[in-house]
Parts: structure tokens; C-alpha cells; sequence
């Protein structure tokens, strides 16, 4: 092989101009994408002002809700876990008549049936090209060792 190539996934963050509710804005990123956005790390939220924080001069929904019973957001509407949060500073979460979350440059409660633009994300992959001479077996072993797989 002349080379090898491996390809890792992140999230690319898209704004979307039309202003819908939080359950509208979901269902839409579901239909069009893969869902609405959803942060685990510093690096996404850093992608989220790369790709599309442009568009959300006055806030844009974001995939973090809960239900009326819950005091804490704890689960993504994809189903991941919250592990990551970027609260504004004087935001008050335990406010239970705000549900849903939207971005700016923090995150922000609102009431879930107003209308706001918002995000949504797809999947790609990030490839890693490896600019040394290698059999298949040494470029499958290179990029086990050195990123997930061939």
C-alpha cells in the first residue's frame, strides 16, 4: 500500500433557519439528519461555533429537554447521557416551567413551546491519512496501534 487511511466520526453541527418549537425542531432533525445537537465535549461545543453558532444570534434549540417530573437535564434526544454542560453563569436549571435548552454561546432554559431556529447534526467521518509505505497487515497493525482500525 502506497499509504493508509483511517476514519474516525464526530458531529458537524448545522443550523437550520425556520422557526419551529422544540418538539418541531426535533422531529425535523430527525427526518433531515440525525437529530437535534448534542454536546459531550469541549471539542464539540468548539465545532457547534465553527459549523453553525453564526445562525443563533437569539438562541438556537439544542437537544437537551426533560420531562415535567425530572429536576435535572440528564439525557440527550439522541439517548446519549449529559457528560458535558456549558450553563451561562447566572442560569437557573431548576426552573421547572423551562424544559427545553437552547445555545448561544452557553446554554439557556426556555419554555418549550416557544419558537426558536435551532441545530441539528449529522455523523462524518474524519480520515487520517498515513503518508508511509506499508503492507496491509503493516497498515492494519499501524492503525490499530495507533487509532482504531484500518
Amino acid at each position: 500500500l502506497t499509504g493508509a487511511a483511517t476514519a474516525l466520526f464526530s458531529r458537524k453541527y448545522i443550523a437550520v433557519d425556520q422557526k419551529m418549537n422544540w418538539t418541531d425542531a426535533q422531529a425535523y432533525c430527525r427526518n433531515k439528519y440525525a437529530d437535534l445537537a448534542a454536546f459531550q465535549s469541549d471539542d464539540d461545543q468548539d465545532r457547534y461555533k465553527n459549523d453553525a453558532k453564526s445562525h443563533c444570534n437569539s438562541g438556537c434549540w439544542i437537544g437537551l429537554s426533560r420531562n415535567l417530573k425530572e429536576k435535572t437535564f440528564a439525557q440527550w434526544s439522541e439517548g446519549s447521557n449529559v457528560t458535558f454542560t456549558q450553563w451561562g453563569s447566572n442560569e437557573r436549571t431548576n426552573t421547572m416551567n423551562y424544559n427545553c435548552v437552547y445555545a448561544e454561546d452557553d446554554w439557556y432554559t426556555d419554555d418549550c413551546n416557544n419558537v426558536r431556529t435551532f441545530i441539528c447534526y449529522i455523523w462524518k467521518p474524519d480520515l487520517i491519512v498515513v503518508k508511509e509505505l506499508k503492507t496491509w497487515e503493516g497498515a492494519l497493525k499501524y492503525c490499530r496501534t495507533n487509532y482504531t482500525d484500518l
